[in-house]
């Protein structure tokens, strides 16, 4: 397992271009990105979402972790947003 591949702003990560050069072999653990969670709308997280699971990433053993436990006051709504919008790619 490959743990903590992270996106911008957080770390540097494209999760389509780590599943190419990782392979099947192996199940990646990436976060999303919590840092703009407190401020961006429904709509923003949605798009976020849907821009890093790409087709490549949607073929390989991956799991998304919200990354958010240490942040205070994050509204319940946001997580709802997310898993609402991740179940969308559940097979």
């Amino acid at each position: 397992m490959i743990d903590g591949l992270t996106p911008p702003p957080t770390g540097n990560v494209n999760f389509g271009e780590a599943c190419r050069i990782i392979g099947d072999h192996l199940t990646i653990h990436g976060l999303l990105d919590p840092t703009h969670w407190l401020t961006c709308h429904a709509e923003v997280i949605r798009e976020n979402i849907h821009k890093l699971i790409k087709k490549e990433v949607k073929k390989k053993p991956f799991v998304l972790c919200t990354a958010a436990d240490g942040i205070p006051g994050l509204p319940l709504e946001k997580f709802n947003t997310i898993r609402e919008t991740i179940r969308k790619y559940e097979i």
